[in-house]
């Protein structure tokens, strides 16, 4: 798969490794903090000082942070239009990511701001890029970032809506639909390219 992707391969790497680094980190803090409720409780709670893995979750956020940040690299040097753009803003998602991990939410108030700007950069990156898969006609690879989006905006729906759906829980949907959609993303790089150093 990344034999013939030249300089873009260790963008392409990171991207995967991203995934990796994330929901590894994630799992293994959840699995050792057994008080730890979805219900009850958010995804910054796992990096807090009342956690036993704290180090593993806030490591693994400030590192995946790092490695966004090279991936976004590979849309700025190698995307074509919107994908450029869309890596431009990847970066500050970078960015907004390492301090999510960096300053615990009992160290200061501004993590809940670097979480929640975390949040919409994301969303609006990943936007950006499906606006170049549209103008690529690569409907296949829209399809996760269809549905991901549809169960996102169904469970933030109902959180509002008397909080049918638990925060932690509606965090969790959103993350795992961020992650299918940047994993089938990952996917599609390893494949296509991220843009003009190859011709889809």
């Amino acid at each position: 798969m990344f034999e013939e992707m030249g300089p873009s391969k260790p963008y392409i790497i990171s991207g995967f490794l991203v995934a990796i680094v994330l929901g590894a980190g994630s799992i293994l803090s959840i699995l050792l903090y057994p008080e730890w409720d979805i219900n009850l409780n958010s995804f910054s709670d796992l990096g807090d000082s009342m956690s036993p893995s704290k180090w593993i979750f806030n490591g693994a956020c400030m590192l995946a942070g790092i490695l966004l940040g090279v991936f976004s690299m590979g849309y700025v040097k190698f995307g074509k239009k919107y994908s450029k753009i869309g890596g431009y803003a990847f970066i500050i998602t970078a960015i907004l990511m390492f301090l999510v991990g960096l300053i615990s939410k009992e160290v200061s108030d501004s993590h809940l701001y670097f979480s929640m700007a975390f949040a919409f950069a994301f969303f609006i990156s990943a936007a950006i890029i499906c606006i170049q898969n549209v103008v690529d006609r690569e409907w296949k690879y829209l399809i996760p970032t269809v549905i991901a989006g549809f169960v996102i905006m169904v469970t933030w729906i109902l959180y509002l809506n008397d909080e049918i759906v638990k925060y932690g829980v509606a965090q969790l949907i959103c993350f795992i639909g961020a992650f299918v959609w940047f994993l089938s993303e990952a996917v599609r790089n390893a494949k296509l390219g991220f843009g003009t150093e190859r011709e889809n």
